[in-house]
């Protein structure tokens, strides 16, 4: 459920989305979820936050990319279990498999329009910390995505 949606005035050169909403918990409780999504001209970056704005873990998803020619191209999957993408915690846990799942979607859907990497800031409450609540918490990004 988005409450409101706040795109910056075109007079500023970096195209951002800034929102609240809420994400079902696992108890069913309406956890309040600020999202923020600012497109730079290097990267986009992407705040998800239910600690009032602040970031937990920050992570790095980027396209992987060969080398053909002298000219970078991006690779496609070996297999089946192999990913085109490689993400990386920057700060916070480490071992958190929620937060890569939540950068990888995102990678995924971002590099379909954009060969930019994504910048991921993640803070979610414990109780919204299951796969339920994470796909409604990345509805609130894709549904306003600035890519």
């Amino acid at each position: 459920m988005m409450d409101e949606v706040k795109e910056e005035e075109q007079t500023h050169p970096v195209a951002c989305v800034t929102l609240e909403g809420k994400v079902t918990g696992q108890g069913g409780e309406q956890v309040d979820t600020h999202v923020a999504v600012t497109e730079f001209s290097n990267v986009v970056f992407v705040l998800v936050s239910q600690a009032g704005g602040k970031i937990g873990t920050m992570l790095h998803a980027s396209r992987d990319v060969e080398r053909i020619n002298g000219q970078a191209a991006a690779t496609g999957a070996a297999d089946e279990d192999a990913s085109p993408f490689t993400i990386t915690t920057r700060l916070g846990r480490r071992d958190d498999m929620m937060a890569t799942m939540f950068a990888r979607r995102l990678i995924a859907d971002l590099s379909k329009s954009s060969n930019k990497p994504l910048l991921l800031g993640l803070t979610l409450v414990k109780s919204c910390n299951n796969v339920k609540s994470l796909k409604e918490a990345l509805n609130l990004v894709l549904d306003n995505k600035t890519w």
